[in-house]
């Protein structure tokens, strides 16, 4: 499996977005999602998440937004699954109508005291696996529950499954520069490999037989 290290690369442009932060291609509807921070990331209840043309036209600028009871601070990373957009957040986990934009709910990580929950896959056991880069820690949710899975030997940001093995590719933010995979079978973490140029790796995907890394 080869790696592909992305450091830049062309901006299109896209009126309405602010501190846009991650995207997500809807393939049934054929939009993309892109969450932004708006301004700070944690505590100030004005993220939203974007619906943009496949050209890259913003549809509709506030499209997700939070509730008076589950406000919503700075949309992080994303997936998405037969239940909805699910968007990780300050304090925990967002799941929105991927067609009508409603929340739908919300999954509550702070009795965990998170530093900066970050990305989030589904499990090949049908869990939900969510990054903490702040506090070095790997979440699961299953049935609108989070648990604390492991700490984790850097700093995550970035994470994917492996359709071939079903682990869970890790990318390190700090802390290391190798792509780290969690078993979930074993338990256990092993070095995919180490990567050579860049630096604060991000978001992290497999397409075909190569690993592709924004850094």
């Amino acid at each position: 499996m080869a790696l592909l290290v992305l450091g830049c690369a062309a901006d299109v442009a896209a009126d309405g977005l602010n501190g846009p932060e991650a995207v997500r291609y809807d393939p049934e509807l054929d939009i993309f999602f892109v969450s932004n921070f708006n301004e700070e990331p944690a505590g100030d209840s004005n993220g939203f998440v974007s619906k943009l043309s496949p050209d890259g036209e913003v549809i509709v600028s506030k499209f997700m937004v939070g509730t008076e009871d589950r406000p919503f601070h700075g949309g992080r990373g994303m997936f998405i699954d037969q239940s909805g957009l699910w968007v990780v957040d300050a304090l925990g986990v967002h799941l929105f109508d991927r067609e009508s934009g409603k929340q739908l709910d919300f999954v509550d990580l702070s009795e965990f005291e998170p530093g900066f929950p970050n990305d989030i896959v589904l499990g090949k056991d049908g869990a939900l696996y969510v990054t903490d880069t702040g506090t070095a820690s790997l979440y699961r949710i299953v049935d609108g529950e989070a648990s604390l899975v492991t700490k984790v030997p850097m700093n995550p940001n970035g994470i994917t499954a492996d359709p071939e093995t079903g682990r869970l590719l890790m990318a390190p933010w700090s802390g290391g520069d190798e792509i780290i995979a969690w078993d979930i079978d074993e338990e256990r973490f092993s070095s995919v490999g180490k990567l050579e140029g860049g630096g604060n790796f991000d978001g992290i995907e497999v397409v075909g037989n190569t690993i592709i890394i924004a850094s």
